[in-house]
């Protein structure tokens, strides 16, 4: 009959036979050989070749320049992306290059329903998913970004870019509340003849940063101007953005509006030429363009007003 006192012996036998079970699973050269179902998986990091700045853009905010092969020809030159083969853009896709990289993703900004065909049949047959991004308006570039992130496995880096990029313009937001707003004209072309209307992002920027569009009753994203339309205009303020145009082109722009001093803006020496790369790029970084517009249109916010800038995750 079993004693009481002889349960250890058995507990630490059992303990034996266990050991000796698991040791059965290891190979000749001792080393244990896992079971399949605990066996992990490698997970591959998704590369991307982008064709569009914007998207480029979006990809460097939220940290993911490591998945990048290629980036668009209108990315040249910017030092992030130095070493990096420019694939075209997306009416002139270099195809030869994109097989060479072999992405896994291709982003182009366009609607997918406008997409040619060719476009389609080319990126099926070097078996590459295509992304398609639209961007007009500040919130699309929420959505963007969002689905660069979720394409290439970075869902949450993307949606903290997005986040660091609306808390920024709420910054710019409450810098100016409580101060009237400025008539703002703001110019996208370099010979003044085009602007930006409602429906864009810069027309949203603008909102944020105090200003009033007023091309606003034109209902166009990016009417045409002249100079008598110019003159009835009557703005107080105009933002002409020239991003990264040579000293020459800023000559010609400066004389255009000194031609003009009818204009309030131009009386009033309100004119403001803007030049970074970024102010034209619809990416996570324009937060930093809503900065420069209010600093213009509202120079006397107080230091203790003016927003740090907020900066995405790396």
């Amino acid at each position: 009959m079993r004693q009481r006192g002889d349960r250890p012996a058995i507990n630490h036998f059992s303990t034996i036979i266990l050991a000796v079970a698991l040791l059965a699973g290891c190979d000749d050269r001792g080393a244990a050989t896992p079971a399949p179902a605990t066996r992990r998986t490698e997970f591959k990091r998704p590369t991307v070749a982008s064709l569009s700045p914007a998207a480029t853009d979006i990809l460097v905010s939220i940290g993911a320049l490591d998945h990048v092969v290629a980036v668009s020809t209108y990315d040249r030159g910017k030092s992030f992306v130095r070493e990096l083969p420019a694939a075209g853009d997306y009416l002139t896709v270099d195809w030869e290059r994109l097989g060479q990289v072999r992405p896994d993703v291709l982003v182009v900004q366009a609607r997918e329903s406008t997409a040619p065909e060719g476009f389609k049949q080319r990126a099926a047959a070097l078996g590459v998913r295509t992304v398609y991004i639209h961007i007009d308006t500040v919130a699309d570039i929420s959505t963007a970004a969002q689905t660069i992130g979720d394409a290439i496995g970075e869902s949450e880096q993307a949606a903290a870019a997005d986040r660091a990029m609306r808390e920024q313009l709420a910054a710019v937001a409450k810098s100016v509340e409580g101060r009237p707003r400025v008539p703002t004209l703001v110019v996208t072309d370099e010979g003044g003849a085009g602007a930006a209307g409602p429906g864009t992002f810069v027309h949203d920027l603008l909102t944020v940063a105090g200003g009033t569009n007023v091309v606003a009753a034109e209902r166009k994203p990016y009417p045409g101007l002249d100079r008598e339309k110019i003159v009835s205009l009557r703005p107080e303020a105009v933002l002409h953005l020239l991003p990264e145009k040579p000293a020459p082109v800023i000559e010609d722009a400066k004389r255009f509006w000194a031609s003009m001093p009818e204009v309030p803006a131009v009386r009033n020496g309100r004119v403001y030429f803007l030049t970074d790369p970024s102010v034209m790029h619809p990416g996570l970084k324009v937060g930093d363009v809503a900065e420069q517009f209010a600093a213009m249109l509202h120079p006397e916010r107080s230091t203790e007003t003016t927003p740090a800038k907020v900066r995405a995750p790396k």
